[in-house]
């Protein structure tokens, strides 16, 4: 089982709406947290999965972006989960360091009709007893690999419910200094030879989360792919011009044709992706989308590369 992770921002929403309709719905339940009070995307993408039969883990109490440490907002969910949505839906809970035994029994006591996703993001063993002890309604306990790593803590759930949340991308402070590629990952080849269900990773993006952007003096195309049989990497496709903030679509050509070259070397290992195609497009009709818009294509590619993967894999 493979669980991306999102933060509720508009090109992630949208490349999460847009690959619903091919995703392996028995093989992959993407997770969101919300970022944005403005929920209008949000419900957008989560009509679009449900009208594709697919599954959503939601964070009822989000942590970032526009909400504060440890509160949700208890309308959301109980507004989407309704007839029109029944089905598609599970909560996901947060679970940091700090969180309370109140707040969790809260939450399972106001919705006590639900299953739940419990991501570990740090070690509680406060709520590890009231945990254990509700077992029948956690689907999932989902451990992010920085903030859980301890092998002891992760051993005390059920062994039929871990899954390991990797932040396999690396961030460069700037765009201009990531190297032409680096290691991604071997998680989605060896999850189960390591006693996990599952696995889930934060893309391209990373679990790093930003509000807040600058000029663009360089542009970045970041594309996972399958250099070796078990390992992925990603390459960084960075423009040239990049000493001032100045013309950005001319950035994102140069970035483009380095693309271009790459993808015609490695076709046959690439050629399922509809978002490099749609890349070879764009550079076909020299016509730039936006930041944003390419932002949202390197995380569909991605996401078109692990379902493949997992498919193959099953």
């Amino acid at each position: 089982m493979y669980f991306p992770y999102f933060r509720g921002k508009q090109y992630e929403l949208i490349a999460l709406r847009e690959a619903s309709e091919w995703l392996n719905a028995k093989s992959v339940i993407p997770i969101v947290e919300p970022v944005r009070s403005n929920y209008n995307n949000l419900i957008n993408c989560i009509s679009t999965i449900h009208s594709n039969k697919q599954k959503l883990g939601l964070v009822i109490n989000p942590n970032l972006g526009d909400f504060s440490q440890d509160s949700f907002d208890k309308s959301l969910f109980a507004s989407l989960e309704t007839d029109e949505f029944h089905g598609t839906l599970i909560p996901v809970i947060l679970l940091n360091n700090s969180t309370t035994l109140d707040t969790i029994s809260g939450i399972f006591e106001l919705f006590d009709n639900n299953h739940f996703i419990i991501v570990h993001n740090g070690i509680n063993d406060y709520v590890r007893s009231f945990l254990t002890g509700n077992n029948d309604r956690i689907d999932y306990h989902v451990f992010d690999e920085q903030s859980s790593k301890s092998r002891s803590y992760r051993s005390r759930f059920d062994m039929k419910k871990r899954v390991i949340l990797e932040d396999a991308f690396i961030h460069a402070q700037k765009n201009a200094e990531y190297p032409e590629e680096n290691y991604f990952s071997d998680l989605c080849f060896y999850y189960n030879e390591d006693n996990y269900v599952g696995f889930g990773d934060y893309g391209v993006v990373g679990k790093v989360f930003s509000d807040t952007g600058g000029p663009a003096y360089a542009v970045a195309i970041h594309l996972t792919y399958q250099k070796e049989k078990d390992q992925l990497f990603v390459r960084h496709f960075i423009s040239d011009s990049n000493d001032k903030p100045v013309n950005v679509a001319g950035k994102f050509n140069e970035a483009l044709l380095k693309f271009v070259s790459f993808y015609q070397s490695h076709e046959t290992i690439l050629d399922f992706s509809s978002a490099c195609k749609e890349l070879l497009d764009l550079n076909e009709r020299q016509h730039y989308p936006g930041l944003g818009y390419l932002k949202k294509l390197t995380i569909q590619h991605h996401l078109e590369l692990i379902n493949k993967l997992v498919l193959e894999n099953v």
